[in-house]
């Protein structure tokens, strides 16, 4: 670990930059809320923390300011913290922002501008729920939070790419950045590690926009995480915790992330109710949609593991008792999966429908569901704690799922169908999907206002004004 005195001091093994060279006239600052973004952010107060003692100010303060964080031409009155709220984080992780980084922008006069999705497609647009350059506080939700859309979809987060994070925080962001700085050079100050020079190159190849430069300052200090997470206890005399949503896959993804996530609910069992509900929905609908999987990439939902775990017995009662108030629908789910490259064992694009039957009390549901005919023409049993043990098909007794269903093996050379019924909390929604992708010949985050001059991204782009942001 580099030994960690001012930050200034850190030697410099790369360039820290990704994109064009032109002077940037703004300087916008992800801040993620976890770890490396804010060690920047107290990077900086403790880069002005010296001005101050010393008694350097205005033009000369900010040459201080460039030549210690190796970023020319930077200036503080440029400078735009921006934040995107997901609305799950935890609770822990606002509070210590709230506490520690809020009152230090606010000292400093640095601008924060936090924002949100206003609802679930682009064209819905961004709230800005602040723009201060003397922030009191962080507004943790906005109109429109990933659970939401994920309960509507009737789905979980998936391991992989994180889409969550693109759609919840990148879309948002790129707009509101977008009209900030109206069209001009900008540079993209990011929270990429010392051994994270791969993300900084898909960073510069995923990079659109000809007036943006990525700046890595933690790259170009070769400060590691656990060189920010010692930077930080060392100014604040608290462990930073990683940014994350209490349902994140990938914190449920190996041990030791499970035991951190276990240990929150079982401190505030009521946050395990968005987790647990979400699951419990997606299950409903298919099977294999759980927030886990195990060492042999099966399935493994987090209320098994809860219920295997001791001092999880209240986050549970909590769950079932809200899960009982809730309306429940009994839906169908049908699936075409079209076969790739024509070959009928390999599963190609997949189409799903979903259709509700009827809507009730849990109790009423489960009792509609057990009247369903399984194949064999026997009436499938439901387990009220586990209704899925009475389904047919390949679900474990102990998914908290719901269903009866029933397989067609109409598969062909080209496609094959399945049908399933089940039932679960009102949020499955009634659609017809199929798996398409389109493009634009024209920017996405635009609607139909006139252009506004200096748009650097390529096509007829036309920029939206976003609400309550100082511009």
């Amino acid at each position: 670990m580099t030994a960690l005195t001012l930050p200034f001091a850190v030697p410099s093994p790369h360039q820290g930059r990704c994109g064009p060279a032109t002077e940037p006239a703004w300087w916008i600052l992800n801040w993620g809320l976890g770890v490396d973004s804010t060690a920047i952010i107290l990077m900086v107060c403790l880069l002005l923390d010296a001005c101050e003692r010393r008694g350097i100010t205005g033009a000369d303060r900010d040459g201080f300011l460039a030549e210690r964080l190796r970023l020319p031409g930077f200036r503080l009155d440029r400078l735009v913290v921006v934040v995107a709220m997901v609305g799950s984080e935890w609770p822990l992780t606002g509070e210590l922002a709230e506490r520690h980084i809020v009152p230090r922008l606010a000292r400093w006069g640095i601008r924060l501008v936090q924002v949100a999705r206003r609802g679930r497609t682009k064209d819905e647009g961004v709230t800005v729920l602040d723009d201060s350059t003397a922030p009191t506080r962080l507004h943790m939700a906005g109109d429109f939070t990933l659970f939401m859309e994920l309960v509507a979809a009737g789905t979980v987060p998936q391991l992989g790419k994180r889409f969550c994070s693109e759609k919840s925080k990148g879309v948002p962001l790129d707009e509101t950045i977008g009209v900030i700085t109206g069209g001009q050079p900008f540079a993209q100050i990011m929270g990429f590690e010392a051994n994270e020079e791969s993300r900084c190159t898909r960073d510069t190849k995923a990079n659109k926009n000809p007036a943006r430069t990525g700046v890595y300052p933690l790259l170009t200090r070769g400060w590691t995480r656990a060189d920010c997470e010692a930077f930080i206890h060392g100014m604040l005399g608290v462990w930073w915790p990683k940014s994350a949503c209490t349902f994140c896959v990938f914190a449920l993804a190996n041990k030791d992330g499970r035991a951190r996530v276990l240990a929150g609910f079982a401190a505030a069992p009521a946050l395990a109710w968005e987790p647990l509900v979400m699951e419990w929905i997606a299950v409903s609908i298919n099977p294999t949609q759980t927030l886990m999987r195990d060492s042999s990439g099966h399935p493994w939902a987090l209320y098994d593991l809860m219920a295997a775990t001791p001092g999880q017995e209240e986050a549970l009662r909590l769950f079932h008792d809200r899960l009982d108030s809730l309306r429940w629908s009994l839906i169908e789910v049908r699936r075409v999966m079209d076969a790739k490259g024509g070959d009928p064992q390999a599963r190609g694009a997949t189409g799903r429908a979903v259709t509700v039957h009827r809507t009730g009390t849990r109790a009423e549901m489960l009792a509609a569901l057990t009247e369903i005919e399984r194949p064999d023409g026997v009436i499938a049993p439901v387990d009220p704690l586990h209704p899925g043990s009475g389904s047919t098909g390949a679900r474990r007794p102990t998914r908290p799922t719901t269903g009866s269903g029933r397989s067609c093996p109409t598969t062909s050379r080209r496609r094959s169908a399945q049908c399933s019924r089940s039932c679960g909390p009102a949020s499955a929604p009634r659609k017809r999907k199929r798996r398409t992708r389109t493009r634009s010949s024209r920017c996405t985050w635009c609607n139909t206002a006139g252009p506004r001059p200096g748009c650097s991204w390529p096509g007829p782009r036309k920029h939206r004004d976003l609400p309550g942001l100082v511009t």
